[in-house]
């Protein structure tokens, strides 16, 4: 339950759990109770204490994207693809990115590459498909 989280991980904070998974979670939480400009210093931070953290700059790249902060969450997204290069979800996320940054080719390599690690993926679909639509009407 979000609602339960933000005070857990706060207390932890407050604590001087300055963990990243401890900062992490707290801003993980405030994205969920649509807390963005919290949640984006808590993952900020979060990344400041572990560098390595994949779920950290996941988390952060996804909250800028939401906050339209997209070349900075275009950063982010490419540092985890490049550290999971695995993983479908990041890749779709990154090509989401991109589509909004109007580089269209990257975009849809990204898109084509997310299939290929999971055919299912339903955001790499749809945005392909938005994708077509947007060059027709170029």
């Amino acid at each position: 339950d979000p609602s339960e989280a933000v005070p857990f991980f706060k207390q932890a904070v407050a604590a001087r759990d300055n963990s990243s998974p401890a900062l992490n979670g707290l801003g993980a939480a405030l994205v969920s109770e649509g807390q963005f400009e919290p949640a984006t210093e808590f993952l900020k931070r979060a990344v400041q204490a572990d560098p390595d953290s994949v779920d950290a700059h996941f988390n952060l790249a996804s909250v800028l994207a939401q906050t339209g902060q997209f070349t900075d969450s275009a950063r982010e997204f490419s540092w985890v693809v490049s550290h999971r290069p695995q993983d479908a979800d990041a890749e779709a996320k990154l090509g989401t990115v991109l589509a909004e940054l109007k580089d269209y080719d990257t975009a849809e390599t990204h898109f084509r590459h997310a299939l290929v690690l999971d055919p299912h993926n339903q955001l790499a679909q749809e945005s392909l498909k938005l994708l077509e639509q947007v060059r027709r009407q170029r």
